[in-house]
């Protein structure tokens, strides 16, 4: 873990950063922002992210990882579906971030290894 953090850490940052900037554009009705955040989000998650996977905790934080992937995936689709008129999808956008949010617990599985580590 204390090898596997220093060069997961960043892109970590990066995708939690895209989420508060895709929420954040979205309460402002700023679609463009909203849209470049999106496509922040899924490239993020489905290539930065996976690309650190397995994780050196092969069950907890893995498992959490790929279901973060994957929920930012499905909100970013949400997005993608919105520009292309389909509006309704904006809701599922929220609740899927809502999720994204709720997986997002990698530091404190980090953390609670690395202060356990001998």
């Amino acid at each position: 873990m204390k090898n596997w953090w220093p060069g997961a850490h960043q892109d970590f940052a990066d995708l939690q950063q895209a989420m508060v900037d895709a929420r954040t554009a979205a309460n402002r009705n700023d679609i463009p922002a909203f849209l470049n955040a999106c496509h922040r989000m899924d490239d993020l998650a489905q290539d930065k992210l996976q690309a650190h996977l397995p994780s050196p905790d092969d069950f907890e934080l893995t498992a959490d990882v790929q279901g973060e992937i994957a929920d930012v995936h499905s909100a970013a689709h949400n997005c993608f579906a919105a520009e292309a008129n389909a509006y309704e999808q904006f809701g599922e956008f929220t609740t899927n971030l809502d999720q994204a949010e709720k997986q997002l617990r990698a530091q404190d599985i980090v953390n609670k290894t690395l202060t356990q580590a001998p």
